[in-house]
């Protein structure tokens, strides 16, 4: 008998439950379709009730996932799942401790509603009040950072959470929470209000299907006027040139866009990246843990390589590995540029070379114009890898840091860079202490036919028009249709912008044109 009571106690209860999941189901989860109204609908709510002084709601979720608040802004920021068959006609659930909730919208959410930064509308209301609510859709991933803004500069690091929506289709686990420390991060960008960082996270992890560190960088293209440089020509180095080189080590790094939210305000367009370091490079430990092989990162223009002669120290060149004996490294490092500018030995700089990479190395530079890191007698803004090999070292060139790319350069009376798009005969940039163009001008006969070959491969491949052109229009996609572009412009007017509507066609124009000029000083350069 007690079993009966128990059992129809139970089935009574679900009962209520389902009944009242019937009955008020429709005000706490609804499709977005199921909640449109029409206009005269919704001035019929705004007309009969009174704009609520306090949020209705404490919070959104799309999808059954919380969405990330500008609370300075009072909006919402929705990250679109890719391929996902509901991102455009979400579940929508708000959470709230007030009773008697109703929801609508007069908003759709569809490609060009994103592309152009129009706000999805929500009105919740009661009886006697009501508030509408803005929800900003993004096809990029979203980024929340918080800690003390009093505290933070670009020297110690300090406290952060990290939240993060992964948006790629097929990825499980989309929210991502990891505490870490963080600081500010550059040098000219310091100056630009809108800050870089550098994050130091708790624990390994892998992020937006990057490498698994505990190091990042969130880069600002503050001062790129279609935000494109950096992160175009570091994945186009990474996809193309990083592992081109003999030790099958990856030299090379990665960013992917994301728009970011710093301590509850709506902070603009970043790219996610991280540094190039000596775990991806697999430089060899002793038994004590230091370094046996050297990783240096040659910053700023103040030291000319070809002065290593007379020069007692090696200035705007930092070592970024624990090695026993820096003094040794720094006297190593002298010691190879005395070799390659001055000894005139054609089988000595091979052997203390990649020239694989050297050759890689060449060509990229000319081919994105990479003015802030190859001059005339000199390189900036380059990781230098000194690896063994036999019984010495072989070195491995690393380029770093490409906002100064394809036509953009520094421009010293408006402390920015500007774009100058200009292609002319004299556009190429020529790294002039590259092993491989040393050897080549001491009469090298077979150093032609590599650098060709090399420059083929890579014109038939990832430099095809098609390939560059794919790649350029899904950056487009990212930048502009995402209506980040937009939103960043809002957030900082003060920065770089090039005209919204142009996109990347001009950019995109440039850069094939880019391509025949290389052709052409490849064909004089190589060919005789």
């Amino acid at each position: 008998m007690d079993r009966k009571i128990i059992t129809i106690t139970i089935f009574i209860f679900t009962l209520l439950l389902l009944s009242i999941a019937i009955v008020f189901g429709h005000k706490l989860e609804n499709r977005l379709s199921s909640i449109q109204i029409s206009n005269t609908k919704w001035n019929d709510i705004i007309s009969s009730r009174e704009e609520s002084e306090y949020d209705l709601i404490d919070g959104l979720k799309f999808n059954g996932y919380d969405l990330f608040k500008d609370k300075v802004n009072n909006k919402y920021y929705y990250s679109l799942v890719k391929n996902d068959r509901n991102t455009y006609n979400p579940m929508i659930r708000y959470i709230s401790s007030i009773n008697g909730l109703s929801i609508a919208s007069i908003s759709e959410i569809t490609d060009m509603a994103v592309a152009n930064n129009e706000e999805l509308q929500l009105i919740i209301y009661t009886d006697t009040k009501y508030q509408i609510v803005n929800v900003v859709c993004t096809s990029l991933p979203i980024m929340s950072i918080n800690y003390n803004a009093a505290g933070i500069d670009n020297s110690e690091a300090i406290d952060m959470k990290l939240n993060l929506f992964d948006n790629r289709e097929d990825i499980k686990e989309k929210n991502i929470s990891i505490n870490g420390k963080i600081r500010y991060r550059g040098a000219t960008s310091l100056t630009y209000p809108k800050k870089s960082y550098r994050m130091y996270m708790d624990d390994n992890i892998s992020l937006l299907g990057m490498r698994e560190d505990d190091d990042w960088i969130l880069y600002s293209p503050y001062n790129d006027s279609e935000k494109i440089r950096n992160v175009f020509a570091s994945n186009l180095w990474y996809e193309c040139c990083s592992k081109s080189n003999e030790f099958n080590v990856n030299n090379g790094y990665e960013y992917r866009y994301i728009e970011l939210i710093v301590n509850d305000e709506y902070y603009g367009l970043y790219a996610l990246g991280y540094h190039v370091d000596e775990k991806q490079l697999g430089l060899l430990k002793d038994a004590n843990g230091y370094y046996d092989e050297y990783l240096f990162k040659k910053q700023g223009w103040s030291y000319d390589e070809t002065d290593v002669i007379k020069s007692n120290n090696i200035d705007s060149y930092e070592l970024k590995n624990n090695v026993l004996n820096e003094k040794e490294a720094y006297e190593k490092l002298k010691q190879y540029y005395i070799d390659l500018l001055y000894r005139n030995d054609i089988n000595l700089i091979k052997d203390q070379n990649d020239i694989k990479n050297s050759i890689d190395t060449y060509l990229f530079f000319n081919f994105v114009q990479g003015v802030d890191n190859v001059g005339n007698t000199s390189i900036s803004n380059m990781y230098i890898t000194f690896k063994k090999y036999n019984n010495g070292y072989k070195t491995i060139y690393t380029p770093w840091d490409l906002d100064q790319t394809f036509g953009n350069v520094w421009d010293e009376s408006k402390k920015n860079l500007i774009s100058q798009y200009k292609n002319t005969v004299d556009s190429n940039i020529v790294m002039e202490i590259n092993p491989m163009y040393i050897i080549y001008n001491l009469g090298d006969t077979n150093i032609s036919d590599m650098v060709l070959k090399r420059y083929m491969e890579l014109r038939n491949t990832y430099w095809s028009s098609e390939s560059l052109t794919k790649i350029i229009n899904e950056y487009e996609n990212q930048i502009y249709n995402s209506g980040a572009f937009l939103r960043d412009e809002i957030r900082w007017p003060d920065g770089n912008y090039n005209k919204s509507e142009e996109k990347l066609n001009r950019f995109k124009n440039y850069v094939l044109e880019r391509l025949k000029y290389m052709d052409t000083y490849m064909e004089e350069t190589f060919s005789k």
